[in-house]
C-alpha cells in the first residue's frame, strides 16, 4: 500500500463515522453560499491533493477531538506559545483551555491588538492555528481571506500551521472560488492561497522547505 492509499483509507474510515457529539455546537465563522455538502469523493480528492504537496490531513469527529489533535501537535513541537485567529467558531472549541492545560499560551490579536506586537508573537510561536474560508479539492489548496481578527501572520510565520476545516468549505477549484469570493464593499484586502508547506528553490533547483513560511501544514477536517 502506498502512502497515498494509506491516507485515503484512513480518510474513508473516518468519514464513515457519523456519530458527531452534540455537546458542543460549532457556529460558522463565515457565511458560505448555501450548497449541498461536498461528497466523500470531494473530501478524498482534497486529502489526496494535500498529501501530494506535503501537507497532512486528519479527521476529527467533534470539538474534543479537534482540541486533542491540536494539543498533540503542540506537544510534538514542544510548543510554549501559539498564535491564532480570534474566531467565534474556534473559541467555541475551547481550544485556549486545552492548550493552557499543557502549558501552551494561545495568543490572538484580541490580546495583542497592536499589529507589530502580534507579528512579534507570531515570529516566536511554535504553531499558528486558523480556520479556513475555502479549500480547493483539485489542488489541496487552502484559501484564507484577510479580515478583522484573521491576521495573515498566524498562518505565515510559525513553523507549524494548523488549519481547521469544515466539510462545507471544500469546493472543486479556482473557478468555483472566484465565483464565491466576496465582492464590492465585502472584498477582502488580501486572499492567501496555501498549497502545502512553504517551498522555495535556488537557481540549481535545490528545494528547501520552510524558508518563507511554515515547514509543516496540518489540516483537520471536522463537521
Amino acid at each position: 500500500m502506498t502512502a497515498r492509499d494509506h491516507i485515503l483509507a484512513k480518510v474513508k474510515q473516518a468519514l464513515g463515522r457519523r456519530e458527531v457529539a452534540q455537546a458542543v455546537r460549532l457556529p460558522r465563522d463565515r457565511d458560505v453560499e448555501p450548497s449541498p455538502l461536498p461528497t466523500d469523493a470531494l473530501v478524498e480528492q482534497f486529502a489526496a491533493a494535500l498529501a501530494r504537496v506535503g501537507g497532512r490531513f486528519s479527521v476529527a469527529a467533534d470539538a474534543q477531538a479537534v482540541c486533542e489533535q491540536i494539543a498533540d501537535l503542540a506537544a510534538q513541537v514542544k510548543a510554549r506559545k501559539a498564535v491564532g485567529w480570534h474566531s467565534p467558531w474556534l473559541e467555541q472549541l475551547g481550544l485556549k483551555n486545552w492548550l493552557g492545560e499543557i502549558g501552551v499560551e494561545l495568543i490572538t490579536d484580541r490580546e495583542r491588538p497592536d499589529k507589530a506586537s502580534f507579528v512579534n508573537e507570531a515570529a516566536e510561536a511554535a504553531l499558528g492555528i486558523t480556520a479556513v474560508d475555502f479549500a480547493l479539492a483539485d489542488s489541496g489548496t487552502l484559501c484564507l481571506l484577510a479580515a478583522r481578527h484573521q491576521p495573515r501572520t498566524a498562518s505565515l510565520l510559525p513553523p507549524l500551521h494548523v488549519a481547521v476545516l469544515r466539510r462545507a468549505q471544500i469546493i472543486r477549484g479556482l473557478d468555483e472560488l472566484f465565483a464565491r469570493l466576496p465582492a464590492g464593499d465585502e472584498l477582502s484586502s488580501a486572499v492567501t492561497l496555501i498549497t502545502g508547506p512553504s517551498r522555495t528553490a535556488d537557481i540549481e533547483l535545490t528545494l528547501v522547505v520552510g524558508v518563507h513560511g511554515p515547514q509543516q501544514l496540518h489540516v483537520i477536517l471536522t463537521d
